[in-house]
């Protein structure tokens, strides 16, 4: 009872970031397509020299600090310009580096639940520096180790439990069917 209380934020985060994965059209459809769209927040004149070798990754950190944005980011070059993917689960930004135009274009996302969910749902793991990402990767292994052990004990009490063997011999072979038929036709 205790295992079950302990895990219900996570297991109702990915129940419902699932939900939201498998409608994603629907969803956006709500937001009036809007999902995952950036909107402009604003410019920054920005002149900064990068050297020729300085890896892309310092050029990000560098620039995300200069914003006071700091935290865990992705980071491309496309077409001679820097694009920063600033991850938050409330408020995430793209930060494009145009140093052609001497200027930092800075775009945001509305916050949408269904957006926090998913961002919630595919969190990065222990090789990010941040130390509340690295506690979230933590927590969710816990809560994977105790969803297997749910799993386990289940099986365990439906053996144990002589007059639930037929009927729990049915369904633990019919989720085994259904698992194998979609991986068939993956």
């Amino acid at each position: 009872m205790y295992l079950g209380l302990f895990l219900t934020p996570w297991l109702t985060m990915y129940a419902l970031s699932t939900i939201v994965f498998n409608h994603w059209g629907r969803i956006n459809q709500y937001y009036g397509g809007k999902m995952g769209q950036y909107e402009p927040e604003k410019e920054v004149p920005y002149h900064k020299a990068f050297g020729a070798h300085e890896p892309l990754r310092e050029k990000g950190v560098q620039i995300l600090r200069d914003l006071n944005l700091s935290g865990s980011f992705g980071i491309r070059e496309d077409e001679g310009r820097i694009i920063i993917d600033r991850r938050d689960p409330v408020r995430p930004r793209r930060i494009t580096y145009a140093a052609d135009q001497g200027k930092l274009i800075v775009e945001r996302q509305s916050f949408r639940a269904a957006q926090l969910l998913t961002t919630l749902h595919s969190q990065v793991g222990y090789e990010n520096k941040l130390k509340r990402v690295r506690i979230w990767a933590f927590s969710v292994d816990l809560s994977t180790v105790a969803t297997i052990l749910l799993v386990f004990t289940g099986f365990w009490m439906w053996w144990e439990l002589k007059v639930t063997r037929v009927w729990g011999m049915v369904f633990v072979v019919s989720g085994l069917a259904l698992v194998g038929l979609f991986l068939r036709f993956a």
